[in-house]
């Protein structure tokens, strides 16, 4: 099985990242794609947000300076199968981040070298996304801490009870640039 990156492009009109990429597999390796990958050898086109990356790094505490990971990960994250999300040591289930990001890291490499996925070298298409790419460290630590509070909701990580509190009040008060709260109130 392989994976050719064909093209990138940032449109900010649709706030995506446009990954234009070829599929070629034999009938074996389908049984390994999830179930609407059926056509070898075909173009697809994957459509991210612009902020996939920044979402990534926030969730699983990466390093938002290590931009060939995370573009593994946008790459990468479409092949992974749908129980792996619901998995002991996913990112909702395991007791603790730093478990959910070994245990995904380990899916995207082996996601990465089955498919023969190469993101990297001098002429690769998705240097465009490394040149274009942007972070904003404010806008990260909100969704880190969104991250946290979903934990702490769902029974996976136990915040303590005042830091709890204080996210909670900061993220009912969070504000869009137009005035209106970030949680529809």
């Amino acid at each position: 099985m392989r994976i050719t990156i064909l093209d990138a492009t940032r449109r900010d009109d649709l706030n995506s990242w446009i990954i234009e990429f070829k599929e070629e597999f034999t009938e074996e390796e389908k049984a390994e794609l999830p179930e609407w990958r059926t056509a070898s050898g075909k173009t697809v086109k994957l459509m991210a947000p612009l902020d996939t990356m920044e979402w990534r790094a926030a969730e699983y505490n990466l390093e938002i300076h290590d931009i060939n990971t995370l573009i593994d990960i946008m790459v990468c994250e479409q092949y992974i199968q749908q129980g792996f999300f619901e998995s002991e040591n996913s990112l909702f289930n395991a007791p603790d981040i730093e478990t959910a990001r070994v245990t995904y890291l380990a899916e995207i490499t082996r996601i990465k070298l089955l498919y023969r996925v190469s993101t990297r070298g001098k002429t690769n298409p998705l240097n465009t996304v490394r040149e274009k790419v942007e972070f904003n460290s404010g806008v990260m630590a909100v969704k880190a801490m969104e991250t946290l509070l979903l934990r702490h909701e769902k029974g996976s990580q136990v915040l303590d009870p005042a830091v709890h509190t204080v996210l909670s009040r900061f993220r009912d008060n969070l504000r869009f640039e137009d005035g209106s709260k970030i949680n529809g109130d």
